[in-house]
């Protein structure tokens, strides 16, 4: 994430993080949406790459794929399982 973010990359949590691969953007978009219930290391790390307090709060799914986050997604499990 961090090469990303120092090859010049932007963040944009209101858009969904677009920008991203689906997976690290959803990831990402989890991180913005647990703000609140996160260790103040993980929310230095997360400013660092520019995804202040107010940036996870206006943070968005990506419209491509509408999934809200992998870890708060409903079913995540049983379609994982039904891949297998």
């Amino acid at each position: 994430m961090r090469d990303l973010v120092g090859a010049g990359t932007v963040l944009h949590p209101r858009n969904g993080f677009v920008e991203l691969d689906d997976e690290i953007g959803q990831w990402l978009y989890a991180q913005c949406a647990t703000y609140a219930d996160l260790a103040e290391q993980q929310r230095q790390q997360l400013a660092e790459l520019g995804v202040t307090e107010s940036a996870a709060a206006a943070a968005r799914p990506n419209p491509a794929t509408k999934h809200p986050s992998l870890v708060n997604r409903s079913g995540f499990g049983r379609d994982l399982i039904r891949c297998v």
